[in-house]
């Protein structure tokens, strides 16, 4: 079952929701049945009605990627290996060990392959940036700060190679290659982040972004849960039809982790007086304290005081 990457829902294609009449698909192919509404533009999550087909769309592989700038991020294990192979190897005792250049290629394919797939991750944590404290530098600080250690890496080696003469101590062959094998890796890391963060950029133009950016919808998302607990999914009510059963009282979010606090007031009718209009009483008239992640999964739901 796919993953709603706006809200981190679960769905089914039969669940979502036409954009245009707000109705479930159901075994609707090409166009909705309700209205004619033609699915292959737009199908909406049924959680928090984001477009889904814009992400199922998405299909970056990582073959792209390297041709559509990637391909910077491999440029430092290429240096590496062609060092290795033609300026280290042929030299009789060199400083440079050859677990230097194993090091430097093997962690930066491994920076590089991890950043890729971490790709997502690193979107939420730009945009959660926007919302809450978030621990740790930016990308765009990593990313210069990673191309900068490697160019220090790189003096230090240089400065290194020229001061020390033979006979070299093989500690000293060792602080050496371990330094030329961490140059590659800040390289690697800092190369990759470019092409990666322009990728990023572009994808926010045709992506929705994460729910926990808009606390409006949010809000929605977390009633949305509080109705499937609170009333029987046998009631015969939509969605929509639950919600209405409510009152928001009070909105907060926590600045430490996107966290949402709501207090809202359950107001179902029970039953109707001589003139038609509801009646309510203390027992179903009571307000409710939810706690929810900035997913908008409820973490707690209980009962609150009276007002």
């Amino acid at each position: 079952m796919p993953n709603c990457r706006t809200c981190r829902g679960q769905y089914t294609r039969e669940e979502c929701l036409c954009p245009s009449c707000g109705e479930p698909l159901g075994k609707s192919a090409d166009r909705c049945q309700g209205c004619g509404f033609d699915l292959k533009a737009r199908r909406l999550c049924p959680r928090c009605k984001s477009d889904v087909s814009a992400w199922e769309k998405e299909d970056l592989s990582l073959p792209r990627f390297i041709f559509t700038g990637g391909i910077l991020g491999l440029l430092p294990a290429v240096v590496a290996a062609i060092l290795w192979f033609f300026i280290w190897n042929p030299q009789d005792d060199p400083i440079h060990l050859p677990v230097g250049s194993g090091l430097g290629i093997l962690l930066s394919l491994l920076v590089f392959g991890t950043l890729f797939s971490r790709r997502y991750d690193l979107r939420e944590m730009v945009w959660a940036g926007e919302v809450h404290r978030v621990g740790g530098p930016s990308l765009t600080l990593i990313g210069t700060g990673s191309f900068l250690m490697g160019l220090f890496l790189m003096v230090s080696a240089v400065l290194l190679n020229k001061l020390w003469q033979p006979p070299i101590y093989f500690e000293e062959k060792l602080i050496f290659s371990l330094a030329y094998g961490l140059m590659y890796v800040g390289f690697t890391t800092g190369l990759t982040l470019m092409p990666l963060g322009a990728y990023l950029t572009h994808l926010d133009k045709g992506v929705p972004q994460p729910i926990f950016v808009h606390t409006d919808r949010l809000v929605e998302v977390v009633l949305q849960g509080a109705a499937a607990s609170l009333r029987n999914r046998e009631s015969g009510q939509t969605v929509e039809e639950k919600l209405k059963d409510f009152e928001v009282l009070k909105v907060n979010r926590d600045p430490a982790d996107g966290s949402i606090q709501l207090a809202i007031r359950d107001r179902r009718p029970l039953q109707s007086s001589e003139h038609g209009s509801p009646q309510f009483t203390p027992e179903k008239n009571h307000v409710w304290d939810l706690d929810a992640d900035k997913w908008g999964r409820i973490q707690s739901l209980k009962r609150g005081r009276q007002n």
